[in-house]
């Protein structure tokens, strides 16, 4: 459960429902308020019922509606909620997207912009995304698996929000010195 400190006295802050969580990963501060990750349940399984982005303002935790109703946020590292852009960027686990290799569903990347999330088309039908978004030279990147498997460096375009992936120009061998051929 996520608590309070004044210095002296430690206040449990209520969960929004009896049976659910707060998990201990990626706490962001974005808005003046607090980010996390959330498992909520509906009954004692040991299944969870849903895993949502969720806000403490404050005063309470109140929990940020998936944007699909089979979906939930992946966070399964340390730094998968990043703030890039006046956004939150995560990864999301989209169930509704089919079978991918095994998997169901497929991995997106999702923006949180205060009000809503957004899942971001990823370049493909098959593929997905397959790393935490992280920022480099005020870009926004992820690694991105097509639908053969093969890794390849996406990065966010600025303007309109899809994932463009980076295209790679092959070391010619020619241009490399005779020692390291």
């Amino acid at each position: 459960q996520l608590a309070t400190f004044d210095g002296t006295h430690i206040s449990i802050i209520p969960n929004p429902d009896m049976l659910g969580n707060v998990n201990e990963n990626n706490f962001v501060s974005y808005k003046n308020a607090l980010y996390f990750e959330y498992q909520s349940w509906t009954n004692t399984n040991t299944i969870p019922s849903n895993l949502q982005l969720a806000k403490y303002d404050g005063k309470k935790i109140s929990l940020i509606p998936n944007p699909s109703d089979d979906g939930r946020v992946y966070f399964n590292g340390s730094n998968n909620l990043i703030m890039f852009d006046n956004a939150l960027y995560f990864e999301y686990y989209n169930s509704e997207g089919g079978t991918i290799r095994g998997e169901d569903g497929k991995r997106q990347l999702a923006k949180y912009d205060g009000i809503k999330i957004t899942l971001i088309p990823n370049p493909d039908v098959e593929g997905k995304i397959n790393s935490e978004p992280f920022v480099f030279d005020n870009n926004l990147y992820c690694l991105y698996s097509n639908y053969n498997g093969g890794g390849q460096l996406g990065k966010l375009n600025p303007i309109n929000g899809p994932i463009q992936l980076i295209d790679y120009k092959p070391v010619i061998a020619e241009n490399i010195d005779p020692i390291f051929r």
